[in-house]
């Protein structure tokens, strides 16, 4: 019995991949703030950084996944409000987005899509390495990801439920894409991680709001 004890506990400590998935629990909801860094973006939009989103909220849990970006400027003279909500909700097997621009207060832009999810099928092109680095208290190891218009790595956590082509890996933390086409380098780094209540209204997204 001693050595079965003693084989768990060294299969928990050096092969974390067994146990994907842990976090969030089924009555819970994981919510991530991630900053957004532009470490390469072309010319013609360098002019414009100041005015891009510097960071995002991901919220994670049993029923799907949730995205929020929000930019709030002003822009000669005017004040601008954008905002982007996307929702994949894995039990209805549909996908959302939501954009909104606000000027001045009116309503400029408003755009809604509802869709079917897209599957991922390209699981087996994560490759995950040796490095390891501790993120906000979760063990990460890193990993490579590359298909035909981006090259992305960084570090995911293992016992955290990931999403689409993550889901048998974990969430990625930290990682940088660098897009082929729009000759872009963009880094996200998790910044707070906390566990809530799971709010079901949060993973399923109308029209209207």
């Amino acid at each position: 019995m001693k050595n079965i004890k003693y084989c768990a506990v060294i299969i928990f400590l050096f092969f974390p991949c067994f146990f994907v998935g842990q976090i969030p629990q089924k009555d819970e909801q994981l919510k991530v703030v991630y900053s957004i860094e532009y470490a390469k973006i072309p010319f013609k939009i360098r002019m414009f950084q100041k005015h891009l989103p510097t960071k995002s909220v991901g919220y994670y849990s049993i029923i799907g996944s949730r995205n929020e970006t929000n930019i709030d400027v002003k822009i000669m003279g005017d004040h601008m409000v954008h905002s982007t909500i996307s929702v994949e909700n894995d039990s209805l097997n549909l996908y959302w987005e939501k954009t909104q621009t606000i000027v001045n207060d009116s309503v400029v832009d408003n755009i809604f899509i509802e869709k079917k999810a897209r599957r991922e099928d390209s699981e087996s092109k994560i490759i995950l390495g040796a490095n390891k680095k501790t993120i906000l208290g979760y063990s990460c190891i890193s990993f490579h990801f590359e298909n035909d218009s981006s090259k992305t790595n960084g570090f995911l956590a293992p016992e955290i439920n990931g999403k689409g082509k993550f889901q048998n890996h974990g969430l990625p933390l930290e990682l940088t894409v660098n897009s082929k086409k729009e000759k872009t380098i963009i880094v996200q780094r998790a910044k707070t991680i906390s566990i809530e209540p799971l709010n079901r209204k949060k993973f399923i997204l109308t029209e209207k709001k």
